[in-house]
């Protein structure tokens, strides 16, 4: 099993509730290291585990739990460098109510909102390449890390997995 080096707590962690003293962020790593995979986030700079099978490109504030047999048969049997994984979030519409205070913070009445479906899209990416990993992690924005990764690895070197 890797063991995560430790990052200092990112700014919206530091009041975060803990499971077992660990953030969510701590124990979305842990999950990916327990499965021989590094979440490598971008600019985010950590030491890179020499035991990794593959390393799992994110944005720093992206979490997420897949299978991750697929992409990584897919890494092997495609000798790719790359697979990407758009990781879509469809989850159904949903019901909120909050509540209206005035000024003195006394309630004034429920106010409920029907939210259409959110189908928001996130960018991730497989590697098992270390030199892949630290172009991403030194990238200074999305857009960038991206566009860097598609320059410098070859069309038929990068794979989607579905």
């Amino acid at each position: 099993m890797i063991v995560p080096h430790q990052l200092p707590p990112h700014r919206a962690e530091v009041d975060c509730p803990t499971l077992w003293g660990l953030t969510p962020r701590q124990l979305h790593d842990r999950f990916w290291a327990w499965q021989g995979v590094q979440v490598v986030r971008r600019f985010q700079v950590t030491r890179l585990s020499s035991q990794a099978r593959a390393f799992l490109l994110a944005q720093p504030q992206t979490l997420a739990i897949l299978d991750p047999q697929s992409a990584l048969r897919r890494l092997k049997a495609n000798d790719a460098d790359l697979v990407y994984l758009r990781v879509h979030d469809l989850r159904d519409g949903q019901m909120r109510e909050r509540v209206e205070t005035d000024h003195a913070g006394r309630f004034i009445r429920f106010v409920r909102s029907y939210d259409r479906p959110n189908w928001r899209l996130v960018r991730m990416a497989f590697t098992a390449s270390r030199a892949v990993a630290l172009r991403w992690q030194a990238a200074a924005d999305p857009s960038a890390a991206w566009s860097s990764l598609r320059k410098t690895i070859i069309r038929t070197r990068r794979t989607t997995a579905a």
